[in-house]
């Protein structure tokens, strides 16, 4: 029987055919139907292992009932007549999968046993052996073989060692393709990979028990949010002073009201401050003018500023007014804002999770 493969292309330059799994399945040229109903087998383990992974490699009673279910398909399935080793392959990987999230190592073990005496190259089946500890070395396969799923799975692999940086950046190489249908059914564990990511990073450079930060930390927890300082860094890694130095000449510390004095990311951050970096935040991502307050206040004859302790001349008004206005930050008692006194991380980040 002559067979075709079908792979992954290169992942950033797949973005032709079919958004289904013949990206990493083996087809049989004279079996077109059958292969479809691999594939639709797949995409439902698919979607239940994404579950069991964002839930520490457990399964909740229902979706446990759907392996269950699955792993019955895919047995009927077994049972057509004369199928394709590879396919067979296949399918014997798929059931120990199902075997496996339902913490059935022993017979998942013997669908490996078999699959493999099949056909040993197939992609289902060294996940399956990745998982039951048999390979170590699931990135020798996925170079060789230019695979999607097993991009994933090598995601998947760094997640589980608490890699969360590789782990995210693996998944998003996958991701970039618009038609792959891995988005959705792992979209979620890698968010949690990148907070992870995020967190390990902040609280390596912040201490959250201080009552003070400084503009370096401020601008730490920032680059933490996903996709809020994108704009600035075109989604690629700043960290520490090449952070600092391409978010100050992008303008995000200074003044909008008038000439304040510079900072450094050594410096004290204070209400004003995180208020200036804030607003200086919220008006680009929504397209404000950031001098609105001043201007429409210094027009008015005999004006008054409307915060007791900020005059219409401080350089931060813009700043302070709107992101009170915006409801980002609050006055003290009502009436003040203390601008001079120092924010701590947690009030920071409390704050910049406000910005829309």
């Amino acid at each position: 029987m002559k067979r075709f493969v079908i792979y992954a292309t290169a992942l950033l330059f797949a973005f032709t055919g079919c958004a289904s799994l013949q990206k990493d399945i083996l087809i049989s040229a004279e079996d077109t139907a059958n292969s479809e109903r691999v594939q639709e087998l797949e995409n439902q383990l698919v979607t239940l292992d994404g579950l069991y992974m964002l839930n520490g490699q457990k399964l909740s009673k229902d979706d446990n009932a759907q392996a269950e279910f699955l792993r019955m398909e895919i047995d009927r399935e077994l049972q057509q007549p004369h199928m394709d080793k590879v396919v067979e392959s296949r399918l014997l990987a798929m059931k120990g999968r199902c075997m496996l999230m339902q913490a059935k190592k022993s017979d998942a073990l013997k669908c490996c046993k078999t699959a493999k005496s099949k056909y040993e190259n197939d992609v289902q089946l060294l996940i399956l052996q990745r998982r039951l500890g048999l390979i170590t070395d699931i990135n020798t396969y996925r170079v060789k073989l230019d695979s999607e799923v097993l991009t994933i799975e090598e995601a998947l692999e760094h997640y589980e060692k608490g890699e969360y940086d590789i782990a995210s950046g693996l998944f998003d190489l996958v991701f970039v393709n618009p038609e792959t249908i891995y988005r959705e059914p792992y979209a979620a564990v890698r968010q949690k990979a990148w907070d992870l990511r995020n967190v390990d990073s902040v609280n390596a450079a912040v201490n959250w028990n201080e009552k003070s930060l400084t503009v370096m930390q401020m601008m730490t927890i920032a680059n933490s949010k996903q996709g809020l300082l994108d704009y600035y860094t075109a989604g690629k890694k700043y960290e520490g002073k090449k952070l600092y130095q391409l978010l100050s000449k992008a303008g995000l510390m200074n003044s909008v009201s008038g000439t304040s004095s510079e900072t450094s990311e050594k410096t004290e951050v204070t209400r004003a401050i995180s208020a200036r970096f804030l607003w200086n935040l919220y008006t680009a991502k929504n397209s404000i003018n950031p001098s609105k307050y001043s201007t429409k206040y210094k027009s008015r004859t005999n004006a008054k500023s409307p915060v007791a302790d900020v005059g219409l001349d401080s350089p931060d008004f813009d700043a302070i007014l709107g992101t009170v206005e915006n409801e980002i930050m609050t006055l003290s008692d009502g009436k003040n804002f203390e601008p001079n006194k120092v924010f701590s991380a947690a009030e920071f980040d409390s704050c910049i999770n406000k910005l829309k």
